[in-house]
């Protein structure tokens, strides 16, 4: 979803998630959720990404769980594989939407289990011009 929603704001290279979209554009979102959820790349890539995370834990298939956030023309909506339909989370403009993000999953997921390790935040923004 945060690709696919936000194609114009973005200039994907060849790779997983640029051939991903493309291979999907014309499938309705059930197909899209099959192929997503069977691909072994993604799946690695955020094994790999859940183990570099601030904290050491045990990643196992049986643990992956996928939530987007993004904005569709200016409505934080939370896109979750569990439910069949997008969550609002109301207003949000382009400059305030990582900490609008933050606010929600902070009272909405981390402050319901404060305990739980098995958790960790990929964004996607573009290259710093530090790299």
């Amino acid at each position: 979803h945060s690709l696919a929603n936000n194609m114009t704001k973005l200039n994907l290279k060849d790779g997983f998630f640029k051939e991903f979209i493309e291979r999907t554009k014309n499938s309705d979102p059930e197909d899209k959720a099959k192929v997503f959820e069977t691909d072994k790349d993604i799946e690695d890539s955020h094994s790999n990404f859940a183990k570099e995370g601030q904290s050491s834990t045990e990643v196992s298939g049986d643990d992956h769980h996928f939530i987007v956030f993004v904005n569709v023309k200016g409505t934080l909506y939370e896109f979750d594989g569990r439910y069949g339909f997008p969550i609002s989370h109301g207003e949000v403009a382009d400059d305030d939407f990582l900490t609008k993000v933050a606010s929600v999953i902070k009272n909405d997921f981390i402050q319901k289990v404060p305990d739980e390790v098995k958790f960790s935040v990929i964004t996607l923004g573009p290259k710093s011009d530090d790299d």
